[in-house]
C-alpha cells in the first residue's frame, strides 16, 4: 500500500510587508563583502532599478535578495 503524500502547498504563505531598512540583519553566515566600487556600483543600480524583495526571517535576518 502506497500512502498518498502530503499536499506540500497547504501550508505556503506569502506575505508581503515594507519595512524600514534599520529592522533588518544582515545574516552571519554571508562571506561575501564589497569594495568601495561595488557598494557605488549597487547604489546606482539600486537608484536606476529600485529595491529588490528580500526574504527574512522571523528574526529579520536575510536569507535571500542581499546583493
Amino acid at each position: 500500500m502506497n500512502p498518498t503524500p502530503p499536499d506540500l502547498h497547504h501550508n505556503l504563505r506569502l506575505r508581503l510587508e515594507y519595512e524600514p531598512v534599520e529592522t533588518i540583519k544582515p545574516n552571519p553566515r554571508d562571506p561575501r563583502t564589497y569594495s568601495a566600487a561595488e557598494t557605488r556600483r549597487v547604489a546606482k543600480s539600486l537608484a536606476t532599478f529600485g529595491a529588490m524583495p528580500m526574504i527574512v526571517t522571523s528574526d529579520r535576518v536575510v536569507l535571500s535578495g542581499n546583493i
